[in-house]
């Protein structure tokens, strides 16, 4: 048990505001220290060069930081002139001392350890308060998603208190990265544009996709005219690994004789290449298939790898059924026959009743 006096009772309250007051500028202090990354852009397979900024209104002798970065963000190596080798963090040797250093280590989930020290632990302390401390390079892939972050977490700055060095902990950072896609060619296409289909013959046809970038799911619909008979779906070279792509053919509306093919990756897979047939179909001709008519492929949807989707414009078939045409003329001769056997079986019928009308006579007249 803990006993006061009463000139102990009397200091308490002003000691504890004192050491609140302290804590609180102290802190503030800690508040304007800090490292952090501005938002930047970038585009898919472009390099950036981030810089990490430094603000400091004390003496910092080292610090150390966890830098995570999204997936779909490669970092790249870069020559260290001072060191005279590659480095994947260039230090700002404006803003150390001659003793320090900089040294990373991956960790997992994407991470990366920094820690700038002084190697001859002189406890000198970093130059100026402001400005990029150090830097590093990245390449954003197909897999980067729009509004990425890069975090600066677990901060610890070692600076200076009187005679001693002591640490604190800034708050963690998020850098926001936006993904500008780049113009490229997208389009969806068929090798015929105009096709001939007679009743009960069958022709196949491909959907080709030319992209400039890497595709991780497509779809499209397509929409059948009376008389043409979906027969079925198959893969190409560009998804036939079935466990790396899901191949879903789907009836959306039988009646109208609309279908959709839906083909979505597994994993961080892309499509094989950036051009060539996604996959084909085949169509069989029925009589009922009219002497012009058009198939058409619409509500097309195309994912980059960062999930982002893009529209490219559909496109239309025209068929002919070149039998179409002497159709009317082979109905007419058929209806023609059968009038004709119509009529026969009438004429016959009439013969048939007529000459049972004369045996009747016949009969009547022998029996009287």
């Amino acid at each position: 048990m803990v006993f006061y006096t009463r000139a102990l009772r009397k200091t308490l309250p002003k000691r504890l505001a004192l050491a609140m007051l302290l804590a609180a500028n102290s802190f503030a202090a800690w508040a304007e220290n800090r490292l952090h990354i501005d938002n930047f852009t970038i585009k898919p397979n472009e390099e950036y060069v981030v810089k990490v900024l430094m603000e400091n209104d004390a003496d910092i002798v080292s610090l150390q930081a966890d830098l995570k970065l999204p997936e779909g963000l490669v970092l790249e190596e870069v020559y260290d002139e001072e060191m005279g080798g590659d480095v994947e963090f260039l230090l700002n040797y404006d803003r150390v001392g001659p003793g320090h250093n900089l040294n990373s280590a991956p960790q997992s989930g994407n991470t990366y350890r920094v820690i700038i020290n002084d190697a001859n632990d002189a406890h000198a302390t970093l130059e100026g308060t402001t400005g990029q401390i150090f830097t590093f390079k990245v390449r954003a892939t197909e897999a980067l998603a729009d509004k990425a972050e890069i975090q600066i977490l677990d901060q610890e700055f070692n600076h200076w208190v009187g005679s001693k060095v002591e640490s604190f902990n800034p708050a963690d950072e998020t850098a926001v990265i936006t993904v500008s896609q780049e113009s490229v060619d997208l389009t969806l296409s068929t090798a015929e544009t105009a096709l001939s289909i007679r009743p009960f013959a069958t022709q196949t046809i491909d959907l080709s996709l030319t992209s400039g970038f890497e595709v991780s799911a497509f779809s499209a619909k397509v929409k059948l005219p009376k008389g043409l008979t979906l027969k079925g779906w198959s893969r190409t070279e560009r998804d036939a690994a079935a466990r790396r792509y899901s191949f879903t053919p789907t009836v959306l509306d039988a009646e109208n004789n609309i279908h959709k093919i839906t083909i979505s990756r597994t994993g961080a897979n892309a499509l094989v290449g950036k051009e060539g047939a996604v996959a084909t179909f085949d169509v069989e001709g029925t009589l009922d298939l009219p002497a012009e008519a058009v198939i058409e492929v619409y509500d097309v949807e195309v994912s980059r790898m960062n999930a982002v989707v893009e529209y490219p414009e559909g496109f239309e078939i025209s068929v002919a059924n070149p039998n179409a045409a002497a159709k009317p003329a082979a109905d007419e001769a058929i209806a023609k026959a059968e009038q004709d056997l119509a009529d026969a079986i009438a004429t016959e019928r009439e013969d048939v009743k007529e000459n049972e009308k004369v045996q009747a006579a016949q009969q009547a007249a022998e029996d009287a």
